[in-house]
């Protein structure tokens, strides 16, 4: 719920940031978990959350869904 409006709200920041600052002295990977307005996920990458999940980049899905809907994108966008 703290993800959810981080870009305008700067109580959700300030405990974003908190949490962010917690995960990293406990060496533990933090995931930005709700994102579904890209303001937010621009917020959350300057804060520095390790990484994000949410509407923005796609429904839930199947593991094997997931596979395929990757693999696609790999193909799409070679580096």
């Amino acid at each position: 719920s703290f993800i959810d409006g981080v870009a305008d709200d700067r109580a959700k920041r300030t405990a974003c940031e908190m949490a962010v600052e917690v995960g990293k002295r406990l060496g533990a990977r933090t995931v930005a978990k709700g994102l579904e307005r890209t303001a937010d996920c621009r917020v959350v990458c300057q804060i520095g959350f390790d990484i994000g999940q949410g509407f923005l980049f796609a429904k839930p899905m199947e593991a094997a869904r997931f596979a395929r809907t990757m693999l696609r994108h790999l193909a799409a966008n070679p580096r």
